[in-house]
């Protein structure tokens, strides 16, 4: 309750808050409640305090940015050593980190005079686990990645660093056909010590993941449909390749759930120079926010005007569907340079994995304003369910087949 009321009011507004996870290094599991107590004596009476399990404590300082976040967590440093305690702590900021603000008055310790706040009459505010993101109580917070500019910052991106698997983060090309570095996985290990001051952003680790029923009709109606389709597919090729040179699959690098890059198929319908050529076409543009549209597109290929119309370029997302990309039902995934553009609250809509048919799909697409799409998609992403995609799933036939907003 009390994170999703700072969260919304965020979102609402310019406001920043940090939510600090502090973990026992050293010292008995039976201090770290007594390091709970201290630590509500000392903050604002508006911060939240909780222990979250016997090795970990979480704090939510409200409207408070990284820069006193990490200030607050040089004095805990100190002052949990007279408890005959070592802890390491991260800080995750909501929604991002870049967005730093100037520190308020006084947030070391006395914060709480500062503030105004009534300790003694209230005796503190403590949180319970169920205050606490479900992404932070079960996924280790404590082991999550580090990206960090030299002051410190976290910055959200990767600059070549390899993941935990070893590998680096993917890139895409940009509208001049130059690699950009993509954002890096979520779930990195970063390598940097305890003393290091760990800052991350908070909205990519918000992402709830695809229910169990929801991945088993994806890979089963995916895997039936792409063996069915397979010799339709084949026509397809051999038609774009008898209208323009170039290649038969489009690969476009997309956000996920969470934000998380990922490889986009489709069918070209376009000259192969369209990325280059969408600078002179900006002027055009007939759809509002970071999104790019154009009714009738001069890009567009012959085959291609044909496919936009009945869908047909979107059916090697099925492949993706099968790999677990995304999902048969959810927001449209945007490409990497839409997503900066975004508002707070329309991030949301990246915080379940996207698809190929949503609430947007089947109401008109592209004829629909962008503001009205980010809200559908908000709604989908707080309504989901399994008769509410199989509602979706049926209009979209109808959507295919009218073809409004198609293009």
């Amino acid at each position: 309750m009390y994170f999703e009321r700072e969260r919304s009011l965020a979102d609402r507004g310019t406001r920043l808050f940090s939510l600090m996870v502090l973990r026992r290094l050293e010292g008995d599991p039976l201090d770290l409640d007594r390091l709970s107590r201290h630590l509500v004596q000392r903050l604002r009476s508006t911060d939240l305090v909780g222990q979250l399990d016997r090795d970990h404590v979480a704090v939510l300082l409200t409207d408070t940015g990284p820069a006193p976040a990490k200030s607050i967590a040089e004095w805990i440093d100190r002052d949990v050593s007279g408890l005959g305690l070592r802890v390491d702590s991260t800080i995750y900021v909501y929604p991002t980190a870049e967005e730093e603000r100037p520190a308020p008055a006084d947030r070391s310790a006395g914060g709480d005079r500062s503030a105004g706040g009534d300790r003694s009459a209230r005796g503190g505010v403590r949180i319970s686990v169920a205050d606490v993101p479900d992404v932070l109580r079960t996924r280790v917070p404590l082991e999550r990645p580090v990206l960090a500019d030299p002051d410190g910052t976290s910055n959200g991106r990767s600059n070549g660093t390899p993941d935990g698997n070893g590998h680096e983060a993917p890139r895409s090309p940009d509208a001049n056909g130059e690699a950009v570095q993509a954002p890096a996985q979520v779930g990195a290990n970063s390598g940097m010590s305890d003393s290091d001051g760990k800052v991350q952003d908070l909205w990519p680790l918000l992402s709830v993941p695809t229910p169990w029923w929801k991945r088993a009709i994806d890979m089963l109606v995916a895997a039936i449909a792409l063996i069915l389709l397979f010799p339709f597919f084949v026509l397809i090729a051999i038609a774009i390749k008898l209208d323009s040179p170039g290649p038969v699959i489009f690969r476009q690098m997309r956000a996920g759930r969470g934000g998380r890059p990922f490889v986009f198929y489709k069918f070209r319908s376009m000259f192969v120079d369209a990325e280059k050529r969408r600078a002179e076409l900006e002027a055009l543009n007939e759809q509002g926010g970071p999104v790019f549209k154009i009714r009738n597109d001069p890009r567009m290929t012959r085959v291609g005007r044909v496919m936009r119309r009945w869908s047909i370029d979107e059916l090697p997302q099925l492949w993706n569907v099968l790999k677990g990309d995304f999902s048969l039902v959810g927001p449209r995934p945007p490409t990497l340079n839409e997503v900066p553009g975004y508002s707070r609250w329309q991030r949301r809509r990246l915080n379940v994995a996207g698809g190929l048919t949503c609430i947007w799909q089947v109401s008109g697409r592209n004829d629909i304003a962008f503001e009205d799409w980010m809200r559908m998609d908000v709604r989908y992403v707080l309504r989901r369910g399994f008769w509410m995609d199989l509602r979706l799933l049926c209009r979209t036939v109808s959507a295919v087949v009218s073809g409004r907003g198609a293009y």
